[in-house]
């Protein structure tokens, strides 16, 4: 079971690495979720964590409803 969602987790990392400006803005939710971790703000770093993932979710749906054939 954990490698099943361990290989889901794969492939929507890979739809969304290729679009434009997500490796970017992943990069800099990243980036807060750590200086939230170094100012040792739980409620900050699990925020932050919830909407990445969010994002993440919204957006790889998004594409798969827009292009289901290619993905």
């Amino acid at each position: 079971m954990i490698n099943d969602l361990r290989d889901q987790i794969f492939r929507f990392r890979k739809i969304l690495l290729k679009m434009d400006h997500m490796p970017e803005a992943s990069n800099e939710d990243h980036r807060k979720m750590l200086l939230a971790i170094r100012d040792r703000d739980v409620a900050k770093v699990e925020e932050l964590v919830r909407e990445h993932i969010s994002k993440g979710r919204k957006t790889v749906l998004k594409a798969i409803e827009n292009r289901p054939g290619e993905l």
